[in-house]
């Protein structure tokens, strides 16, 4: 049997250059016998002009299109703006590479049903985002964005409808955009319940009007309309309010003097007169829902069945506010009132108690615990109080107080 021979043998031609593979010494020796030098010249000079070309840099051609600003070492620039420097070729040949590998394993599918992409676009405008900041955002032109929201009219005149279907790769970028308050435009109008109830905090807090609309940049008119009406507010106004918020809501204002204590103590007093909570009462994923409703500390049990009827009686006079009392007395306090002839959606904004446990009193005629509201509203979980749900509805306790008054 023949011993195996060694295959560490490498001949290069003096001539051309050419290198036979790394193999035993007799197959070199044929392969360099073998080999022709003006074919591997002419292999060589390929190769030099192939990697010259690579290397070069083509015709630059900036983005000329009015509205789009397409950017080299995109696909973009080097479709439609014919673009051929390095960055853009790379970015082309990179983006044929990936169809070819997807067109081999059967997964090339690119593109997708516009309709979902064209409902969130438009979820957006409901937002207050506009359709070219949505289209900025995604890194999708505005062209694109167009004949997305409203078709494209032809030369002829003809109104093309809206596109059926889109490329995958932007339907990911715009499906990617959410209408967060920070990529909204300063000019945009939203929903302002979060940014009222963060001012009207601050003032519970103690820190006066003036002093808010001061760091606000507001005067004290518009700072007044802003915390006391419902209107929407614009988005870059509703950044400042939540900025200041979270600079102040744990900070306590100045009250070193005798006019700052003042200031104080007049700012808690109007913010409870006007049922305005303190920061404590919300949270910071439901401060901002129009939906949410304050936690006020019902659900903790009081230590003491005890109630003090004069401070009850003072409470349903108005001399003083639900905060002097314990959940015990409100809930007597709720009753109470409910005798006397007040509507429950008045009394449930006066008293300030989880509503659960608010109008689990009611039913059972007297103040119960948490637990007890908790058992009584799984046993009857579809059970409503005299037509009130266990949310009641947002009323104007002082419209309800007047027509009381009246009657």
């Amino acid at each position: 049997m023949t011993a195996r021979q060694p295959r560490d043998t490498r001949l290069t031609c003096e001539t051309c250059g050419y290198s036979t593979p790394t193999t035993t010494a007799a197959m070199a020796e044929r392969c360099l016998r073998g080999h022709s030098c003006d074919l591997q010249r002419e292999r060589d000079r390929r190769r030099a002009a192939v990697a010259a070309r690579k290397a070069a840099d083509g015709p630059r051609r900036d983005c000329g299109h009015p509205v789009a600003h397409h950017e080299h070492g995109t696909r973009n620039a080097y479709v439609l703006d014919r673009c051929r420097c390095r960055a853009c070729r790379d970015a082309n040949s990179a983006r044929q590479r990936q169809v070819d590998k997807l067109k081999a394993y059967g997964q090339f599918d690119p593109f997708v049903d516009a309709e979902p992409v064209r409902r969130h676009v438009r979820e957006l405008m409901a937002a207050g985002m506009g359709w070219q900041r949505a289209a900025r955002l995604a890194k999708v032109s505005s062209g694109a964005m167009t004949k997305l929201l409203y078709g494209k009219t032809n030369d002829d005149g003809i109104r093309r409808p809206p596109t059926r279907r889109v490329r995958r790769e932007t339907a990911e970028r715009i499906l990617a955009v959410r209408a967060d308050l920070e990529l909204l435009g300063a000019k945009a109008v939203v929903d302002a319940t979060g940014a009222r109830r963060r001012l009207r905090a601050l003032v519970a807090h103690g820190w006066s009007m003036r002093q808010l609309a001061l760091r606000l940049g507001m005067t004290e008119s518009n700072f007044g309309r802003v915390i006391r009406s419902d209107d929407a507010m614009h988005a870059a106004t509703v950044r400042k309010v939540c900025a200041l918020y979270d600079e102040l809501w744990d900070v306590p204002p100045r009250a070193d003097d005798h006019r700052s204590r003042i200031s104080v103590n007049r700012s808690k007093r109007y913010a409870a007169e006007h049922g305005w909570l303190p920061a404590l009462a919300w949270d910071d994923d439901t401060i901002d829902d129009p939906g949410a409703w304050a936690d006020l500390g019902g659900d903790v049990e009081d230590e003491s069945p005890d109630v003090d009827q004069v401070a009850i009686d003072r409470f349903i006079a108005g001399d003083i506010d639900w905060q002097a009392l314990t959940t015990t007395e409100r809930l007597t306090a709720a009753l109470q009132m409910d005798a006397l002839g007040y509507s429950r959606n008045s009394i449930a904004a006066l008293v300030h108690v989880n509503s659960r446990r608010l109008y689990a009193t009611f039913a059972a005629g007297r103040p119960v615990t948490h637990t007890e509201a908790e058992e009584m509203s799984t046993a009857s979980s579809t059970t409503q109080v005299d037509g009130v749900g266990a949310h009641p509805e947002p009323v104007d306790v002082h419209a309800d107080s007047a027509r009381e008054e009246a009657a």
